[in-house]
């Protein structure tokens, strides 16, 4: 016998994670890739919200909805496992254009969601845009930076001074992936 949680205090805040799938997520700095890595750190923190809606949206020069919320981990993990970035039919960086779709996917959410960036840079208007998103919504913005500060030839460095700056005036946190 276990008691069963009052529904009243049920945790209805949803979890949208935005995925950079541009070309510089396939550098190999963070072994096995950029992208790879981040892959393995969503479907880790997926495993600690066992049975919590969750999106997944994509993005490099535009943004698309890969999974709408659903509580089911395991089509989510395998919808993540199939993203790379020849899925995109535009190369690019822009994180803005997932905007209106973190709007489309809550649409139907009554808590505040958690948006989780996973990127290693950014675009030029990336961070206007997200300032004056999350200054109009009560949703809670955290940024995961993905890569290295390495400048070796053919190496896109992460871009933490940039991401940690968008977090900030996003007024959320800022973290990074470097191993």
């Amino acid at each position: 016998w276990r008691q069963q949680p009052s529904p009243l205090s049920q945790d209805e805040a949803a979890l949208v994670i935005l995925l950079d799938i541009s070309a510089s997520m396939q550098q190999t700095d963070v072994q096995p890739s950029r992208l790879q890595r981040a892959k393995q750190k969503i479907s880790d923190l997926l495993a600690l919200r066992p049975d919590k809606k969750a999106a997944l949206i994509v993005y490099a020069g535009s943004a698309h909805t890969a999974l709408s919320l659903t509580a089911d981990q395991e089509i989510l993990n395998q919808y993540l496992a199939a993203i790379t970035p020849a899925i995109m039919p535009r190369a690019g960086k822009f994180p803005e254009y997932s905007l209106p779709l973190l709007d489309e996917v809550l649409r139907d959410s009554q808590a505040p969601a958690t948006v989780v960036l996973f990127a290693d840079g950014l675009g030029a208007q990336s961070a206007a845009a997200f300032d004056s998103y999350f200054d109009r919504t009560a949703h809670q913005l955290l940024v995961v930076g993905v890569g290295t500060e390495r400048e070796e030839k053919g190496l896109a460095p992460l871009e933490r001074r940039a991401l940690e700056e968008l977090a900030e005036a996003a007024g959320g946190s800022y973290t990074d992936i470097t191993v």
